[in-house]
């Protein structure tokens, strides 16, 4: 289950504007607790970040939407965090995007006694994600490991019009669509190992108490001794083809 990288993507079939970028920019810096004064941005034909340092929050953020693509990082003492603009999602490219890129490294392990700060580095993450979410009201939004079977199915632009929830992931912010076809209830009473009622009314589940490395409390399926915990909670919202366990 290992993975060196983890991201949480932000789709919105209405599109996002320049500001939303630099206002989530705005809302990592905050977690983190930094400041910064230069952003280091990446389009698509720069071999490394350093190549295209370009000063200020305003001309990095312009670049990219001018490319209507790019990565702007974030660097952080606890952990970088890189935000890309329309990074191609398999099965819905032509979704407007915003994703939040981190790797792994710094969350460490679940139930390890040595990683206090490996933890309090995942909390942070987390009020990341729900903090861009409650202020970007997605479409939907979801986030994974970057690892495992490519032939699994993200999800459909019509399944978002639709919300039509084809599987769950590691994070899943919930919009109104699937609210109403899910039922609020019953989300939030998913078997995950966090579920967070926002207050832009959407919900966001946490399936397992790491990205990659959870711990066997919460990995493990509660009632099925051959299922994990991402078969329960999609059995608990209805799915009509919960995954089957490898």
């Amino acid at each position: 289950m290992g993975t060196d990288w983890f991201t949480n993507h932000y789709l919105s079939l209405e599109g996002f504007t320049v500001s939303d970028f630099r206002k989530v920019v705005n809302i990592c810096e905050v977690v983190l607790g930094e400041e910064h004064r230069s952003y280091k941005y990446k389009n698509k034909h720069s071999q490394s970040l350093a190549e295209r340092d370009l000063g200020n929050l305003e001309n990095s953020t312009s670049a990219i939407f001018e490319e209507n693509y790019g990565r702007l990082q974030i660097e952080s003492e606890l952990f970088n965090v890189n935000l890309l603009l329309n990074p191609g999602v398999p099965s819905i490219p032509e979704v407007p995007t915003i994703s939040i890129h981190v790797n792994t490294a710094a969350f460490g392990k679940s139930g390890s006694k040595t990683t206090i700060s490996a933890g309090q580095n995942l909390e942070t993450l987390l009020e990341i994600i729900s903090e861009v979410g409650n202020y970007l009201t997605p479409s939907f939004s979801f986030g994974l490991a970057e690892a495992g079977n490519e032939e699994d199915p993200y999800i459909s632009k019509e399944e978002i019009e639709k919300g039509q929830l084809p599987r769950v992931f590691w994070s899943t912010i919930f919009s109104e669509r699937f609210i109403e076809r899910l039922g609020r209830d019953t989300i939030l009473s998913s078997p995950a190992w966090r579920v967070e009622e926002l207050s832009n009314g959407q919900i966001m589940i946490i399936a397992t108490d790491h990205m990659t490395r959870p711990s066997d409390e919460w990995w493990e399926h509660p009632t099925d001794p051959w299922g994990n915990r991402f078969r329960a909670i999609e059995e608990h919202l209805g799915l009509k083809e919960p995954r089957r366990s490898d």
